[in-house]
């Protein structure tokens, strides 16, 4: 849930913790594609996303572009720049980038 007393980027944070929280271990390199594929599952998650971005007023696009930030953060994952984004439809997310330890 938004907490008004956290920043955005903060809400962000937690939003992403708790989506990662719920996917199994050990994460695979389409992590970010599983943190959106979860958000989207869970009601409450995308509640929460979907504040975030009125947050952001209503740039979902800023919110999409932050998250993979994050998981690299906590997961202290890496994306390899030379290959391309991968494509998907039907996600809240239109492409992502795998990411490795």
């Amino acid at each position: 849930m938004y907490d008004n007393t956290l920043s955005n980027i903060d809400n962000l944070r937690n939003l992403v913790n708790q989506a990662l929280a719920r996917i199994n271990r050990p994460h695979s390199e389409d992590i970010t594609l599983h943190v959106f594929q979860e958000i989207r599952r869970d009601n409450n998650l995308l509640l929460f996303y979907n504040d975030i971005i009125d947050a952001y007023n209503g740039n979902r696009g800023i919110v999409n572009r932050f998250i993979p930030k994050i998981i690299i953060e906590i997961t202290g994952r890496h994306k390899d720049e030379s290959e391309s984004a991968i494509i998907v439809t039907g996600e809240l997310n239109k492409t992502y980038t795998k990411l490795y330890n």
